[in-house]
């Protein structure tokens, strides 16, 4: 099934190129910030971009030069060994990374991290109702913290209930996410492109330095990006051969179910809900030209996308409905829903004097109103009601607000560094050697988070005189992201997800790269061989032109000198003349006289 490139997805691609050079120009302007010397490092971030950008053109280049590309496909099963063999050891050597990382550098559940742990190990004991009263009632009005909670708890009873089992587990996850986002790019930009992105995010740096949080981070990216393989799996699926699609419309199903056990680990999975339906809805799969009674049914439901989109949509709603009730009778409380859910959140985004950061009075305010109402529901509904009332403050601040917060949110990748400092201080374990490594890993950081920014846009941006493709999916995911935390509670870590968009985008940037510097060189050799072609046809007409002349020359040569050869004309036969043969003929010799006698 091939994409449709719609007007919306031209919006899509606008909007993304809008955002990465705002992002950019954030980046830039607060990279040197509290540095001794502030302007040499936005100046080495240009510099590595254009290094960066001049070895990619320069390696794109001599692969088409040398035709690597169809030498491999020439031999698939030696170029499937190696791309798999690459992959293996890519993900084993970041799985080692992340290993060493979390023995170096312990960390202690603090803040929503202490939540996730202390919920799981009460799930794990059987007591969250006896001894978890109050995070039954925070489950209640977050229902999401439940998930990632559950799939802990579940882990520290097979393997133990340490913090480091918890840690493990987060590494797994980031390893899963790098194997599924390498096979989605493989899918949509190739091999060579699928294990480039898989390199930058298996070593990504704020990736890694956050792996000894106990965050759900990893967890829901490693589900999210299954549910984009799956569904980048589900549309390549060729049914043009008219046979049952049975396994497919299952897979749809799967896939909807996917879609809402995730976003039971955190309800932003609903983006990437929302992504593909408004790219799947108008598109087609194309079947056999034969009669449609011929066709088998679910071949024909298959080949509509609007259809597809309606069977994940309901297998959605439905697997929500049910992980909803189940939570529900698992705290015993009635959760928070519809609208008002988010209502808190929304509360919190729109906070102009935290620029839409947490604050001690928007929380209170939130416990205040479930303390009243004894419903998570009605407390939740408060704070929505509250914040429609912030909505109404005069444009110009909420425009500057919301600036705000997306330079918060994008401008940079410090998290993985600034928590860590700030965590290990508290914790009174923050040795001089692991503050030097960490400010030194924060300025790296940024360099490749700006850098991947910039190369997902030239792949966005070499789209647009492209066919549509399925990438267009990551970039609504992304505006998606965009587009929520601009209203609700804002941190930097929340665009954690968002950096395996920027290396999936990249990864299609490369190949759309490589497949320009190919263009480049078959319009070059096209070009050379016309030009070799018109040189010799000049040539050729040039050695009749002088031929030409030298006649011509020894013609008027003949007429000046006013002579004549009849011997030459004679001979080619452009004169006849009658006595030419007496000419020709030597004269007869006469008879000699004897003499006369005399006498």
């Amino acid at each position: 099934m091939q994409a449709r490139k719609t007007w919306f997805a031209g919006l899509c691609v606008f909007l993304y190129l809008c955002g990465s050079v705002y992002t950019l120009l954030s980046g830039l302007s607060t990279l040197g910030e509290g540095r001794e010397y502030p302007y040499l490092y936005p100046a080495g971030l240009i510099v590595l971009m254009c290094a960066a950008l001049f070895c990619a053109v320069a390696v794109c280049t001599l692969c088409a030069r040398f035709r690597l590309a169809e030498r491999l496909s020439s031999h698939p099963l030696a170029a499937s060994a190696l791309e798999w063999g690459l992959g293996a050891a890519i993900l084993l050597a970041s799985f080692g990374v992340r290993m060493v990382y979390i023995r170096h550098f312990p960390m202690e559940p603090e803040s929503d991290y202490k939540t996730y742990y202390e919920i799981a190990q009460l799930i794990n004991r059987g007591t969250l109702l006896e001894d978890g009263a109050g995070y039954c009632d925070y489950v209640s009005m977050f229902p999401h913290v439940y998930g990632y909670s559950s799939v802990l708890a579940l882990v520290m009873r097979v393997f133990g209930s340490s913090v480091w089992v918890g840690q493990v587990f987060n590494v797994f996850c980031a390893v899963a996410a790098c194997f599924f986002l390498w096979r989605s790019a493989a899918m949509l930009a190739g091999r060579a492109s699928g294990l480039a992105a898989l390199a930058l995010a298996a070593f990504w740096p704020s990736q890694i330095l956050y792996n000894n949080f106990l965050a759900a981070e990893y967890l829901f990216s490693a589900m999210l990006l299954f549910c984009l393989w799956l569904f980048l799996v589900l549309v390549r699926v060729d049914i043009s051969d008219g046979e049952p699609q049975t396994g497919l419309l299952l897979g749809h199903i799967f896939l909807g179910i996917a879609l809402a056990m995730t976003s039971a680990i955190r309800p932003m999975a609903m983006l990437l809900l929302i992504s593909i339906l408004l790219y799947l809805v108008p598109s087609q799969a194309k079947l056999p030209l034969r009669p449609a009674n011929d066709l088998p049914v679910s071949a024909r439901v298959m080949s509509r996308g609007w259809i597809r989109g309606a069977v994940i949509l309901a297998a959605y709603l439905f697997a929500s409905a049910l992980t909803t009730k189940s939570v529900s009778f698992l705290v015993d409380r009635p959760l928070a829903g519809g609208s008002a859910s988010f209502g808190y959140n929304l509360l919190v985004g729109l906070n102009q004097e935290s620029f839409g950061g947490w604050n001690q009075a928007d929380a209170d305010y939130l416990y205040d109103a479930l303390a009243q109402t004894g419903s998570a529901q009605l407390a939740q509904a408060a704070c929505r009601d509250l914040a429609m009332q912030r909505l109404k403050a005069p444009l110009p601040s909420l425009l500057n607000l919301f600036f705000h917060k997306y330079s918060v949110l994008w401008a940079n990748d410090d998290y993985g560094s600034t928590w860590n400092l700030l965590f290990l201080d508290q914790q009174g374990t923050l040795t001089q050697a692991r503050q030097t490594f960490l400010y030194a890993a924060r300025n790296l950081n940024n360099y490749v988070y700006l850098t991947a920014v910039a190369f997902s846009a030239l792949g966005v941006f070499l789209t647009v005189h492209r066919r549509g493709t399925w990438a267009y999916v990551p970039v609504t995911l992304f505006l998606g992201t965009v587009a929520m935390h601009l209203l609700v509670e804002n941190q930097n870590r929340y665009h954690f997800h968002a950096l395996y968009l920027f290396a999936l985008l990249a990864a299609v940037g490369l190949h759309l790269l490589y497949e320009e510097c190919d263009d480049y060189l078959v319009r070059g050799r096209v070009a050379r061989t016309r030009v070799l072609e018109e040189k010799q046809a000049e040539r050729a007409a040039m050695a009749r032109i002088e031929e030409a002349q030298s006649y011509c020359a020894q013609l008027q040569q003949q007429k000046m000198e006013g002579q004549f050869d009849m011997a030459s004309a004679l001979k080619s036969g452009h004169v006849r003349v009658s006595v030419s043969e007496a000419v020709e003929k030597e004269p007869e010799k006469e008879p000699e006289k004897e003499p006369e006698n005399v006498g």
